[in-house]
């Protein structure tokens, strides 16, 4: 049986346990400061709750999740919209913003007693007659522990799990991969190097890829309030552009995790860019990088398919519904 802590703000648990978590999830987010600004910058009607899992061998948690909560005022019923009458709604969702968006993680040698807690979680959630949407992501191979909660809708999803160095260099991993995705490569390295004014950048701030370019003041000004742009400016490493004199073409971000883990996304700032070479500069800088051994793709889940025939892992999970507002 574990022992199960519950907290209503990140910055309450306690610095102790800190160092332990960001192990446990190496593989989903950089750092435990990663999921305090995503808190911060998370809108009012919107609260997390996280629950720290503990053995009784040591006291480092062993399990964490995290629920989000959306409290918002809904109609309830057609005859309430028509009449104008709301009532307070609650979506629970199971997640956490990283590699694959799960929020519920285990240390595997306490995944059997981690599964019965989250189990007795979610029950206690679906009694709540104030929630009125509730979801969770969960590996695949763990659905079955969770089919007596009965689920209304089950929905599977196959997503990336990143990529190990297994390679010494870009070069051998290059020839390690099928001939015609060779070819693919080639053709896209060279589409852009036959651009004469093309270069690669590498900066230490957001600012400073957009210095000495005609055009770069204009594109800082348009990007430098974004959403996505604010999380990664709190925590990129290394940037790398592709540019040209006048303007940046693609920005890819880097973020350090623990034990050689790395994170990356990137954005590209012209249609004409393929996506798939971008993935490719990501995994250049990937094995030109001594420190990284994993490298995780941030918010690219849907672009699954660029992904095939890379040497990318896969995983399995499930996405349980087990209520819904509709």
């Amino acid at each position: 049986m574990l022992i199960t802590q519950k907290y209503h703000c990140a910055k309450d648990i306690d610095p102790e346990f800190i160092p332990s978590l960001e192990e446990l999830l190496q593989d989903s987010i950089p750092n435990f400061e990663w999921i305090k600004f995503q808190e911060e910058k998370t809108p009012e009607d919107v609260h997390f709750t996280y629950y720290l899992f503990f053995g009784n061998k040591h006291n480092a948690p062993v399990g964490f999740a995290q629920a989000c909560i959306h409290n918002r005022e809904g109609h309830g019923s057609l005859l309430g919209k028509f009449l104008g009458q709301t009532k307070k709604e609650k979506s629970l969702i199971w997640s956490m913003q990283g590699d694959h968006f799960q929020g519920l993680v285990f240390d595997p040698n306490y995944l059997k007693e981690g599964i019965k807690e989250a189990r007795q979680l979610i029950k206690d959630y679906n009694a709540r007659e104030d929630i009125n949407f509730h979801f969770v992501k969960i590996n695949s191979r763990n659905t079955q522990d969770f089919e007596d909660l009965e689920p209304i809708k089950t929905q599977h999803e196959r997503i990336i799990d990143g990529l190990i160095k297994n390679e010494d260099s870009y070069e051998d991993y290059f020839k390690s991969l099928s001939g015609p995705i060779q070819k693919h490569i080639k053709n896209l390295w060279k589409d852009i190097y036959q651009e004469p004014r093309f270069k690669m950048g590498e900066f230490s701030s957001f600012k400073d890829c957009f210095s000495y370019k005609s055009k770069g003041h204009e594109q800082y000004q348009s990007l430098k309030n974004s959403e996505k742009i604010e999380i990664y400016k709190n925590f990129t490493d290394k940037y790398i552009t592709l540019e040209t004199h006048e303007e940046v073409l693609a920005i890819i971000f880097f973020i350090k995790g623990r034990s050689g883990h790395v994170f990356c996304d990137f954005i590209s700032l012209v249609k004409e860019l393929d996506k798939d070479l971008l993935i490719q500069v990501c995994i250049m800088n990937f094995y030109e990088d001594k420190e990284y051994s994993h490298l995780h793709f941030l918010n690219q889940s849907r672009e699954i398919n660029r992904f095939r025939d890379l040497g990318v892992r896969f995983k399995e999970q499930e996405c349980l519904t087990f209520k819904s507002h509709e």
